[in-house]
């Protein structure tokens, strides 16, 4: 099947819901899941999920992907070094996503990225907040970012606040003992 949550491990429930808003999936994982192992694993298979459906949807009139061609394009202008038309590229998409959009992640966190890569730390780290406040289950990884954005700036305090807010989250986030290493080597 080409959902992308089928036959992934550990998943204890999933539960779906769809209307003219889109599409909400939650997943019940097993207690003692690597929750942030399933989290790179999903983004995975969104992104196989999605390469395999855009050839078909671009042909085919009927099919609207509300802009997520903008995804493949941003990613690519990502990996060759053109950060300027990647920002703009995710800019496009994350205007035109609903908050339930299974690639908003990706497009968010790859905004982040871009920024940082063309130097624009200030930015980066607000991307990275807006990551977090858009895909509250993704802050721990958004926190990650924002606090390596700051203490490459040498805004360490800044940082130990990213990497303090990782700790503090409730449930433990699988991040939690780097953060802890990270707080005691900025200190």
């Amino acid at each position: 099947p080409i959902f992308p949550v089928a036959g992934m491990r550990d998943v204890k429930r999933m539960r779906v819901s769809s209307g003219s808003w889109g599409v909400n999936v939650n997943l019940e994982l097993e207690p003692g899941t690597d929750v942030d192992a399933r989290k790179l694993e999903l983004r995975d298979r969104i992104e196989r999920a999605h390469r395999k459906l855009l050839p078909a949807a671009e042909n085919d009139p009927l099919v609207d992907l509300v802009g997520q061609h903008q995804q493949p394009r941003s990613a690519a202008a990502r990996r060759i070094g053109d950060d300027e038309e990647a920002v703009k590229l995710f800019d496009e998409y994350i205007s035109g996503a609903l908050a339930n959009d299974p690639l908003l992640f990706l497009a968010l966190e790859g905004k982040g990225l871009a920024l940082e890569s063309k130097g624009d730390l200030d930015g980066a780290a607000a991307a990275f907040d807006d990551l977090a406040g858009k895909q509250p289950f993704f802050e721990d990884v958004a926190m990650k970012h924002k606090a390596r954005v700051l203490a490459g700036k040498g805004d360490n305090a800044g940082a130990v606040a990213a990497y303090q807010k990782i700790i503090d989250k409730d449930p433990a986030s699988p991040l939690k003992s780097f953060a802890e290493d990270r707080v005691k080597a900025l200190q």
